[in-house]
């Protein structure tokens, strides 16, 4: 259900007053690089030692200002980085909705989290930088191979992310992102109706056998 915002977008006055709230220039295209926590990567001390293979000042002079990045993460992850915002990079990890970032975002970059399915309503490009793909499948498993989903098995270094950035084929990109949401994501748009009307149906389900076991049971006792 909370996808139903999603599909039903965002007014531009909207966008310009999240978008300000955050500090972003309108002209800019906004990536959200949103990567899955790995509760695994931590030390002796059990402290959070996840530390995506990224440098934010390259992504800045590879980029320029044309972009600014929204970084959501763990808290725990974003802690352990340290991340000092400014006017490129933007840590929005404490951001209480994240179906705002979704909607004010030109491109979404992540690896095996499943904001994948919900950017994918949008129709927007996404890319998936999934660095250390055969320790996460081994550690968690996974139902299926994204990279392949999005196209995107060569990324595997910083450095092929960047460049896919910077070539980005958005019309490509979209084209995959709506592939992959006819092919993954069921319902949206009208889900929360559905799913009050699921509640409704159950509770009048549950009434009637109610009244009847009541019923049977006065019966009985007579």
């Amino acid at each position: 259900p909370r996808n139903d915002e999603l599909a039903s977008g965002i007014s531009r006055e909207e966008a310009s007053r999240i978008k300000k709230s955050l500090g972003i220039a309108e002209q800019k295209t906004v990536i959200l690089y949103a990567p899955t926590y790995r509760e695994y990567q931590k030390d002796a001390n059990r402290n959070v030692v996840s530390r995506p293979p990224i440098d934010f000042a390259k992504w800045e002079e590879t980029l320029g200002e044309q972009y600014v990045l929204l970084f959501r993460a763990h808290y725990e992850v974003s802690k352990s980085l340290n991340i000092r915002p400014d006017k490129f990079l933007i840590d929005v990890s404490n951001y209480p909705h994240l179906n705002d970032l979704m909607l004010i975002s030109d491109l979404l970059i992540s690896d095996y989290s499943s904001i994948f399915f919900d950017f994918s309503i949008l129709e927007r490009p996404m890319v998936c930088f999934a660095y250390d793909y055969d320790i996460y499948s081994h550690l968690r498993g996974l139902y299926f191979d994204i990279r392949k989903e999005l196209g995107d098995e060569h990324i595997k270094t910083e450095d092929d992310l960047l460049h896919a950035v910077v070539t980005l084929d958005v019309e490509g990109r979209t084209a995959k992102a709506r592939q992959f949401r006819q092919k993954y994501v069921e319902k949206y748009g009208s889900a929360t109706n559905e799913a009050v009307d699921l509640i409704y149906k159950g509770l009048q389900e549950r009434r009637l056998c109610d009244n009847h076991d009541r019923k049977w049971s006065a019966i009985t006792h007579c």
